[in-house]
Order: C-alpha cells, then sequence, then structure tokens
C-alpha cells in the first residue's frame, strides 16, 4: 500500500471567465479552486489506502472561510495547498493557502465537512476514518475553525433565482459555489467595484434542488468595517439552505 499525501498541491491560471469587470478573480473562482483542490487530495489519499467512506455516502461542506489577503488578477498564476487539520466524531477540518509562484500569500482558509448518507441524508460518525486520514494537526491556515453563524434578523428581501440543471454537482443538488454567486449577485455592480472582500463566511445549513425556487436576502451589520449578512431560503416553505456573512476591506 502506497504512502497517502499529506497535503495537495495544484497550480491554477486565473480565467478570464473567473475574472470581474475589473480584472479580479471573483470569490466564487476562489472557493472552486479550493474544492477541486481538495477532492484532488482526497482522491490520492483513498487511491494510497482504499476506500474511507462507506458506498452510499458523499462528503458535504457545511462551514467554509476564505480571508483574502491579495485577490490574484486576470492571467496570474497561482499555487493552491490544501491539507487535512484532523477529524472529529461528526466532522472533518481542511485548510487551504494560495500563493503566487514567488510564494507570496494571496488567500487562505477553512472549511469544515460532514459525512452524509445519500438515501436519508443522515450525518455519519468518523470515527474509523479519523484513525486512517493524514493530518497535519499543528499546521492551522487561520488558526481557528470557521464559525457557526448566526440567524439574519432584520434582512431585506433580495433577488430570487430559479435552480437549473447547470446549478447542479454530482450529488444532484445546487453546487455550494451557486450559492456564492447568487448572493454576490445580489450586489450592485458599482458596489462590487467600489469595494473588495476581507473574509468570506458561509455556512450550509440545507439543500437546494431542480426547480426550486429560491430568495437571497441581505442585512447590514456595520458600516465600520462594512460587514453584510446573508442567508438563501427556499421560496415555497422559507426553509433556510445557507447563511453568510461578508466582511469587506
Amino acid at each position: 500500500m502506497n504512502e497517502a499525501p499529506e497535503e495537495g498541491i495544484e497550480c491554477y491560471n486565473v480565467k478570464v471567465y473567473e475574472a470581474d469587470a475589473k480584472g479580479r478573480a471573483n470569490i466564487a473562482a476562489i472557493a472552486n479552486y479550493f474544492q477541486n483542490s481538495a477532492w484532488r487530495h482526497y482522491i490520492c489519499v483513498e487511491k494510497a489506502l482504499g476506500r474511507l467512506i462507506p458506498e452510499g455516502s458523499i462528503w458535504m461542506m457545511v462551514r467554509l472561510e476564505i480571508v483574502i489577503k491579495e485577490i490574484p488578477r486576470w492571467g496570474e498564476d497561482i499555487k493552491l495547498t490544501t491539507w487535512s487539520r484532523g477529524i472529529e466524531k461528526l466532522m472533518a477540518f481542511r485548510d487551504f493557502c494560495i500563493t503566487d509562484f514567488e510564494g507570496n500569500e494571496k488567500a487562505k482558509g477553512t472549511a469544515s465537512w460532514v459525512v452524509v448518507d445519500v438515501k436519508n441524508r443522515k450525518i455519519q460518525k468518523l470515527g474509523q476514518l479519523a484513525e486512517k486520514w493524514p493530518s497535519i494537526k499543528g499546521r492551522s491556515a487561520l488558526g481557528r475553525n470557521a464559525d457557526k453563524l448566526k440567524e439574519l434578523g432584520n434582512w431585506i428581501a433580495g433577488r430570487f433565482f430559479s435552480v437549473r440543471y447547470s446549478d447542479l454537482d454530482v450529488n444532484r443538488h445546487v453546487n455550494n459555489v451557486k450559492y456564492i454567486e447568487w448572493i454576490m449577485d445580489g450586489y450592485s455592480m458599482e458596489f462590487i467595484e467600489t469595494n473588495e472582500i476581507d473574509k468570506f463566511e458561509i455556512n450550509f445549513t440545507g439543500e437546494a434542488n431542480f426547480g426550486d425556487d429560491v430568495a437571497v436576502n441581505a442585512e447590514r451589520l456595520s458600516e465600520k468595517p462594512l460587514v453584510y449578512m446573508h442567508n438563501i431560503v427556499k421560496k415555497g416553505d422559507g426553509l433556510e439552505i445557507c447563511r453568510a456573512k461578508i466582511t469587506y476591506k
């Protein structure tokens, strides 16, 4: 049996379709880089150790926090390093760091994941996985886990979206990065072009499926620093799918 790699390293070039009108990589692209690298690292570990979770189970991200130091630009080459920081009873923790090829830090973050049974959607225990999984417990990108966000208080109703086939991932529900795109699409062009994200936090609290109609809501928490809270709820039953907190520089 091969030795499982403790970290995964991937190189990316910021494509034109991943940049905004000012040539900056959008926050959804950063999340996509991380998710892709996390998956590729996991596949390498499984090739070395064998299947790690039961048949009929899938990984789901439940919390994500991204801190931006210097947003990558269109055409820029970057390197993403990701590693597992450990596994508890029900949750696994994975961090990442993005640098340029000279080692200058661009962004970093952490995510919390669970394993879910596909049929009954119940969260599975990770005790046996913790014994096998290669973790770097003393290495932390942010020095903490992603926070559990509070519910919105006096929110303002925003835009509505209908779930299309192109919004789905291989697990047949809306891909988590699509929620990030919906949230950012709720801002005006002027706002996005005159503000830069310092920290993006999101909790995934439910699922949306093909044909669902959802609403993206917002609440301003503070002016200095400028902080907004968001949630996405299903239009029919009002069930919350995710909540997010964005701190601007």
